[in-house]
């Protein structure tokens, strides 16, 4: 009994190390062995000393960065650099609004004792001050892009991984954007004309940021590729230029299409004169099999728009399409088109995309939709631009 007892007891010693731990199969076909902290390391072979990795293990030797906080981190790090950025900008708008001012001032006196001044002095400044309103124009509009790009930033940092990643790669595309206007603006002051020396200044012009409607330029360009009078209804009709909504490629395709996408949809808003407005939607399809996978897009099927906000919109498409094969391309094209309501409109408008149904004629997929503000960013061009 007392032998047995001691068996007992070594065996319990034995085992107490082993408690949270898990071996278990990964995704490679590798076991492994989980620890209850979220780390892992190999499995051992049989015959080695610890084939269950019971013995402490090196801290960290196995642990992989947590996706979530490095997903924290790399928000953090993008919002310190626009904040650094956004005070760069500041400065400069301040030096070149100033400067514009000395400038205004300069010319003012010029044109007020003509007579004090040969012509072609005139017409040098004003040639400077044309050029230094450019460049103050330019300082401001990408300050406050900055700062919107730098509170974007501060605001994922609290959202859930998924959002975060694809609130992420709008971001890293727009913060490219910025560092090379930043550049651009840098060169152009670098080779900029001096300041005016002026002896005596007059008093300036109060300024009102609020007044100012440099401070809050169109961040979208808006390009359309469609701005007539349609001969067949007798309406103006405008197209704005397609944008990328988003790609959709399967893990498991992933080696097979290498850097090409298996879906890539692309979408435009267009308008006619009496305030109807369309929503056309492109998918290119890099499948030879495209036919018999998605079957085209029916006539009346439904496309759900699910917003940030949970909110969630249905549009019905208007017109069926069995889709085309672009042998340029090498992928089947679908298109189709719905109509927007006045009420639908304004919910767009104010909402941000999270995800797209579409209903396809062998069923339906989700796509996650990297432009965010795709219905705003539109809406706001049509209803705003002449």
């Amino acid at each position: 009994m007392k032998h047995f007892a001691a068996i007992a007891w070594c065996l319990v010693l034995f085992l107490l190390p082993m408690q949270g731990q898990v071996v278990k199969t990964n995704e490679k076909g590798e076991k492994i062995i989980e620890y209850p902290d979220g780390t892992w390391k190999p499995f051992a072979e049989a015959g080695t000393d610890d084939p269950l990795g019971v013995q402490p293990k090196e801290e960290n030797q196995w642990s992989e960065p947590d996706p979530e906080e490095e997903g924290r981190k790399k928000a953090i790090r993008y919002a310190e650099q626009l904040s650094a950025d956004a005070a760069q900008l500041e400065s400069y708008a301040i030096e070149a609004r100033t400067n514009r001012q000395l400038l205004e001032d300069e010319y003012a006196d010029m044109k007020a004792s003509p007579q004090d001044y040969p012509g072609k002095e005139v017409a040098e400044v004003e040639r400077r001050l044309n050029g230094q309103k450019e460049r103050e124009n330019l300082a401001f509009g990408l300050y406050q892009h900055a700062i919107r790009l730098a509170q974007n930033a501060e605001n994922m940092i609290f959202l859930n991984t998924k959002k975060r990643e694809k609130a992420m790669k709008k971001l890293e595309m727009e913060k490219e954007e910025l560092d090379r206007q930043i550049e651009l603006l840098a060169i152009v002051e670098k080779h900029k004309p001096p300041t005016p020396q002026v002896v005596a200044v007059k008093s300036y012009k109060t300024y009102d940021p609020l007044k100012d409607t440099r401070l809050n330029p169109p961040v979208f360009p808006c390009t359309f590729t469609h701005n007539e009078v349609d001969r067949f209804t007798g309406k103006l009709r405008r197209d704005l230029q397609p944008v990328l909504l988003f790609t959709h490629t399967p893990k498991d395709l992933r080696p097979f299409l290498r850097d090409r996408e298996y879906i890539t949809c692309k979408g435009y808003l267009a308008d006619l004169s009496d305030g109807l407005l369309f929503l056309s939607l492109e998918f290119s399809i890099a499948s030879n099999n495209a036919p018999a996978a998605f079957g085209g897009i029916p006539n009346g099927s439904i496309l759900s728009i699910l917003l940030m906000n949970k909110e969630s919109i249905r549009l019905f498409n208007s017109k069926s399409d069995a889709g085309y094969y672009d042998s340029a391309q090498g992928v089947y094209i679908y298109r189709s088109q719905f109509q927007i309501s006045g009420i639908q409109e304004k919910v767009l408008q104010a909402g941000e995309i999270d995800q797209l149904r579409v209903i396809w004629a062998t069923g339906y997929e989700d796509y996650e939709v990297f432009e965010l503000d795709f219905f705003r960013n539109q809406i706001n061009c049509l209803r705003n631009t002449n």
